[in-house]
């Protein structure tokens, strides 16, 4: 495949900037592509999407620790686009909610 001037996939869900953190061992993510994208592939492998569309969904599994997702979109002639990255940390801890001991004083 060769790196042309397919735009890149848009990640509109989760809207963190590409970067989240989770206590759940997956994760659903949506976006958006160009009309001329036939293909996704995330982390090097195809995920199911209906060519020419403009979005796409799906679930991820995480691992503990930093999950990098690379995603690609690819036209009918094999130009990819350049990598949208993701960042996921994930932990199997619950994060702990604020208490008012951890609160400041209020006067």
């Amino acid at each position: 495949m060769v790196s042309t001037g397919i735009a890149k996939p848009k990640v509109t869900n989760p809207s963190s900037n590409g970067y989240f953190e989770s206590v759940i061992p997956n994760i659903k993510i949506k976006g958006e592509v160009s009309t001329a994208t036939s293909s996704i592939f995330v982390n090097n492998t195809k995920i199911r999407y209906q060519a020419g569309g403009e979005t796409f969904e799906f679930d991820h599994p995480l691992e503990e620790g930093e999950n990098l997702i690379k995603i690609i979109a690819v036209d009918s002639k094999g130009n990819e686009s350049k990598t949208a990255l993701y960042r996921v940390i994930y932990t199997n801890k619950a994060i702990p909610e604020a208490t008012s001991e951890n609160s400041p004083a209020q006067e």
